[in-house]
Formats: structure tokens, C-alpha cells, sequence
């Protein structure tokens, strides 16, 4: 599978609110950080999966496309720029768009830093 594949699994798996989906894309210690709130979730077995447990059980559906991938495949690292669609339980869909970096351990992802830009 091709870093941009995995990537894109990944997203496919957080719409389907899949946890097993989203953990078999990392490695065991991945780290996501949210830079701009400042927050970072530690261990694809820990902090990782109590985020998407806490996102799954609050969002009723989302959607990311529209991809816009820049590979650097030696250095292991992808930046993806992407559309969201999202509705929380109880509230209106926002959109946003958004930028994350991947960085990779082999076919896995190992840290992923998010631009959060949800508009509305």
C-alpha cells in the first residue's frame, strides 16, 4: 500500500467511525497533535484510541475528500490538504478545510499533525 493509500484508508476508516479500521493505520506509538488547540494524544493503544472512542460516540456523520496529497516518499511524510463534512449528534453540519501532515514508519503511520479548519 502507498503512503497516500494509507492516508486515505484512514480517512475512510474515521468516516465509518471505524476504530479498528483507524488503529490498523498506525503504528503502536503513534502521536496525533492538534497544533493550533494545542492537544496531543499519545499511544495508538492509549490516547489515540480514547480520542476516536470520545469522536466516534459524539459525531453522527462526516466526510473527508476531495484530497490534495504532496508525497515526499523518502522521508516518509505526507501532506494532505482535504475537505470535511461534519455533524455532531444534535447539531448542524460544518464544513471545513483542513490540512494534515503524516509522517510514516514503514506502511504506518506514526504521528499526524492536524490543521483543523471547521468554517461553519
Amino acid at each position: 500500500m502507498s503512503l497516500t493509500s494509507t492516508v486515505e484508508a484512514y480517512f475512510a476508516a474515521v468516516d465509518r467511525s471505524d476504530l479498528a479500521g483507524i488503529l490498523a493505520t498506525m503504528t503502536p506509538d503513534c502521536v496525533m497533535h492538534y497544533v493550533r488547540a494545542g492537544e496531543r494524544y499519545e499511544g495508538r493503544d492509549t490516547g489515540v484510541k480514547a480520542y476516536f472512542e470520545k469522536r466516534n460516540a459524539g459525531v453522527e456523520k462526516s466526510w473527508h475528500g476531495d484530497f490534495w496529497h504532496v508525497a515526499d516518499v523518502p522521508a516518509s511524510r505526507v501532506a494532505t490538504r482535504f475537505v470535511v463534512r461534519r455533524t455532531d449528534k444534535g447539531q448542524p453540519e460544518r464544513r471545513g478545510d483542513n490540512v494534515n501532515i503524516f509522517e510514516f514508519d514503514g506502511t504506518l503511520i506514526k504521528r499526524i499533525h492536524v490543521w483543523r479548519g471547521l468554517t461553519d
